[in-house]
């Protein structure tokens, strides 16, 4: 776990940093119940969580900052606990990381680029903590980021599952494939553990054969002052 909050003396600059507080307003998402224990799992949807364990990402050996190509810093999130709806409050990991370099949303059916402003994921997760807190400033961003999730916020957010199958992995690295193309190919997206009548399952069969469990990562950052979104599991679609 990690709350080391950044040291007010280092200064962030990313030339490339162009926001507008106000596009957060037209921010694009990434796209039976029983009480719940410790890291039972929650179904998809949207929930009101409090942050366990986060802030920027440091070396566990030499406490340094990690960066990323850029020189940008790297925030994550090891740990959430899901506060409402009540009925399905648990602790959770996530070990998501949080990347402060913008990319241009896409068209997640056919891949297109869209037009518009980048989207910055740790403005995202800035703004659903308080969206009153988000500047033009990269530097004073980061800081705020760090301070935020070193003070343990509350915030809504769209869980949803993934995993990787790591014996297909494994393999395919065996059989001489790139590392990289191999765990791409081991990925396994959120349908693959939705039922066909759109109810969800925790575990699903993966390339390699074997069962994998799902894990859970947070698919949209709702913004502070957002109120119309239904807490609880998403209403199953087949």
């Amino acid at each position: 776990m990690n709350n080391m909050m950044l040291q007010q003396d280092v200064i962030f600059n990313d030339d490339s940093f162009d926001f507008n507080p106000d596009q957060l307003s037209e921010t694009r998402s990434q796209g039976g119940q029983a009480t719940r224990g410790e890291d039972i799992i929650p179904v998809p949807g949207y929930y009101t969580v409090k942050v366990v364990a986060g802030g920027v990402k440091t070396d566990r050996d030499s406490g340094a900052l990690i960066r990323d190509k850029q020189d940008r810093p790297v925030f994550s999130i090891q740990r959430i606990a899901v506060l409402e709806p009540a009925e399905m409050a648990g602790s959770v990991p996530i070990f998501q990381d949080i990347y402060t370099n913008g990319f241009q949303p896409k068209n997640w059916k056919t891949g297109e680029t869209l037009p518009g402003p980048k989207t910055f994921p740790f403005m995202q997760a800035l703004a659903s903590i308080d969206d009153t807190l988000p500047t033009t400033d990269f530097n004073t961003n980061c800081h705020e980021l760090a301070n935020q999730l070193g003070a343990k916020p509350n915030m809504t957010v769209r869980l949803g599952y993934h995993a990787t199958d790591i014996d297909y992995a494994k393999a395919q690295i065996t059989a001489g494939v790139d590392k990289k193309v191999a765990y791409k190919a081991a990925e396994l997206k959120p349908a693959a553990f939705r039922n066909p009548d759109g109810t969800w399952r925790q575990e699903t069969m993966g390339p390699s054969g074997n069962l994998v469990k799902a894990k859970v990562r947070i698919t949209e950052w709702v913004r502070s002052s957002d109120t119309t979104k239904t807490l609880g599991p998403l209403t199953p679609r087949g």
